[in-house]
């Protein structure tokens, strides 16, 4: 998988991220089949992707992941050399909180207590699989590291589960002058 999304900077970081995870999470939460790692394909159940604030349809009627940007740091400064020139470089470490749900309430969706824990499990998956994850190393979201899922609740009409990833954001500051 490649992305197409621009790569993060320093103009808009939170907007980059988004639309990054957005792109790579809609790429494996669709229905279809794919490889985590090297492994054979397995098929991912189909989710709604959404981030921050946004508004999870209700009745959920399915699965969904939300994602919560979590600041653990500013950033650290560093030069770089990019095509001959100096560059500053920014390292910033983050921490993202998936939230993972399901509500199944039509006849023949399924086991919502499985849904949830198969999206779930998938995503700790392929957050932590730097084979699936290169893509977004590739734009500038490092190092990520995913804590196993954690149950929010139970609840036989509504299910959540948690997924926290810590990462690395990686971009030049492109609006520095060089030395």
């Amino acid at each position: 998988m490649s992305l197409s999304s621009p790569a993060v900077n320093e103009m808009a970081i939170e907007a980059a991220v988004s639309t990054l995870f957005n792109e790579w999470l809609k790429g494996y939460f669709d229905g279809g089949s794919h490889a985590v790692g090297y492994n054979a394909p397995v098929t991912f159940p189909v989710a709604g992707i959404y981030f921050q604030q946004a508004s999870i349809p209700q009745p959920l009627k399915g699965n969904a992941v939300s994602m919560v940007w979590l600041n653990r740091g500013k950033p650290r400064l560093y030069w770089d050399t990019v095509n001959g020139k100096q560059q500053q470089l920014a390292l910033i470490d983050v921490a993202w909180l998936f939230m993972v749900r399901s509500q199944l309430v039509e006849a023949g969706q399924g086991n919502a207590k499985k849904a949830v824990r198969d999206v779930s499990d998938l995503l700790f998956a392929i957050l932590q699989n730097n084979f699936n994850a290169k893509p977004l190393a590739e734009k500038g979201i490092h190092r990520l590291s995913p804590e196993t899922p954690q149950i929010i609740s139970e609840d036989a009409s509504y299910l959540m589960r948690s997924v926290t990833c810590v990462g690395r954001l990686r971009y030049h500051i492109l609006s520095q002058p060089t030395t």
